[in-house]
């Protein structure tokens, strides 16, 4: 691994090569943020030929959602078996084949063929998200990956928007549900070929690897230290603030999704635009998105209070849902470019916030267990709650209107302002990285103590005999650079380990 190191070393910039990686890396799941919402830039015309309920059209996205609560738990099982390059060009060949099935359902007027391919369109649909990013590492190293992250974002702004764009464009030119999906189909193949050049081009570029392909699959399958562990050995050692992260990301993915669902077919009923005319607004959510995510990246990975950021996010899309409720049918255009651009804010803060709180506060050993559960999570929190909105809206709804739909996702917004709360305070608590107080003193401990090094954990030992135990926000962290002694299990001390300036004082 000593020439990785140099390359690593070497490879400080930003070169053609590794921007050219990056753009086709993340072209891959270029479909999963296309085709998603392609039903949403039809959505008047589908529930009207169709003859559908606002819940059966809701349905046709939970389909696409549910095979991704368990598919991405055995990523690194099929990444092991096939290698992330085979198992990419499966993958989207298998996405290409739903959403073909999806236009074929389109020619014949079929419901059932339209869920049907939504299914299988789902089946990989996430799972494939998932090895793009483990992808990236074998690429970037972890001062690189928060802005090659960010370039998801991007690429799913821009995609996104292509969709709200084009889409109702080809049915208002077309006429027909058919044509029109057979056209995503074919726009959506990005995907596939974008895969298939990655799998020519992959053995070439060899030389730019900074890890190998099995070692990284093997880093996310066991313990930094060597030891066997067991999956759910694994997920047991998670942290307590990732699980308050894990469901506060399903809830934020439910109602932002909830929202983006049917919010062309909202400014249609509401405010009478056509849906080209909704599209166009719906772009600017998307670009608001791609231009923002870098900046909100780039804070999120120098930032030390991420929590802050969280309640942010959690405040933004619950004034996105109160400003729906609360705004008249005057000024459209004004009205509902608010809305977009603060629900587009909102995803560019929220997104690289999460992935970057996950990826300090989780040892790197347990990195691609945490991104699937994170994965899970949001497609649970994508495939039940903006359902849940829907059978709350048919349920209660006096008129064809989207009142009772925006305050169920309102009390959901709710919860997450509480949620991001409570998560700061744990964080508080745990790190204490917004007190000087705090940091000064450990600090103190620190130079006057000796450290005794565990798997998660720093316990300092006064000369009294009483312990301080502090947890780290990442203990896999904890391998480089000598400062502090620890204790191996045979019981010797050793100074190979250092604190990181982001933790030594706080956590």
């Amino acid at each position: 691994m000593e020439n990785h190191n140099l390359i690593s070393d070497q490879q400080e910039h930003w070169s053609g090569s590794k921007i050219f990686l990056l753009i086709l890396i993340e072209l891959i799941p270029f479909s999963y943020h296309f085709g998603y919402e392609n039903l949403q830039a039809i959505q008047t015309q589908l529930i009207q030929e169709f003859d559908m309920s606002l819940s059966q059209y809701n349905l046709l996205y939970s389909v696409t959602d549910l095979p991704s609560i368990i598919i991405p738990l055995m990523v690194t099982l099929y990444a092991k078996k096939m290698g992330l390059r085979m198992l990419l060009i499966t993958m989207t060949t298998i996405i290409s084949i739903g959403m073909l099935i999806c236009a074929v359902g389109g020619y014949l007027y079929s419901y059932p063929l339209l869920l049907l391919g939504r299914f299988l369109y789902g089946l990989f649909l996430e799972s494939c998200l998932v090895c793009s990013q483990l992808t990236l590492h074998l690429w970037f190293t972890e001062r690189e990956f928060s802005l090659a992250i960010s370039a998801q974002s991007i690429i799913m702004g821009l995609s996104k928007s292509s969709n709200s764009f084009f889409v109702p464009r080809i049915m208002e030119t077309t006429q027909a549900i058919g044509n029109t999906i057979f056209c995503c189909f074919l726009i959506g193949s990005i995907s596939f070929f974008a895969a298939l050049f990655y799998l020519v081009i992959e053995p070439l570029l060899e030389d730019m690897k900074l890890s190998e392909e099995k070692e990284l699959i093997n880093t996310v399958r066991s313990s930094y230290r060597g030891e066997t562990k067991t999956y759910w050995q694994t997920v047991k050692e998670l942290p307590q603030r990732f699980w308050i992260l894990v469901v506060l990301n399903a809830l934020f993915q439910g109602c932002f999704f909830g929202l983006s669902d049917v919010l062309n077919d909202y400014i249609h009923v509401k405010f009478g635009l056509s849906n080209s005319s909704s599209g166009d607004l719906i772009v600017l959510m998307y670009l608001t998105i791609a231009f923002s995510a870098p900046i909100m990246a780039h804070i999120a990975h120098s930032s030390e209070r991420r929590g802050y950021l969280l309640i942010a996010s959690s405040g933004n899309i619950f004034c996105v849902f109160l400003i729906i409720l609360g705004i008249s049918n005057r000024f459209p255009v004004l009205n509902c470019s608010m809305i977009v651009i603060l629900a587009g804010l909102f995803w560019a803060t929220f997104h690289p916030t999460i992935y970057g709180i996950v990826a300090e506060i989780v040892d790197k050993s347990s990195l691609g267990i945490a991104y699937s559960f994170l994965s899970i999570t949001s497609e649970v929190g994508v495939a039940i709650l903006p359902l849940a909105s829907a059978f709350f809206n048919d349920l209660f709804a006096i008129k064809r209107d989207y009142t009772m739909y925006m305050i169920f996702n309102l009390l959901l917004t709710t919860v997450c302002l509480g949620l991001s709360l409570f998560f700061f305070k744990v964080e508080l608590e745990c790190c204490g990285y917004s007190s000087t107080e705090h940091e000064k003193d450990i600090e103190t401990k620190i130079d006057e103590d000796t450290a005794t090094r565990t798997y998660d954990k720093i316990i300092l030992k006064n000369q009294d005999g009483t312990t301080r135990v502090i947890e780290l926000r990442n203990s896999g962290m904890l391998l480089n650079n000598p400062t502090l002694p620890f204790e191996d299990p045979s019981g010797q001390f050793h100074e190979q380990v250092t604190l990181p300036n982001h933790c030594d004082t706080n956590e």
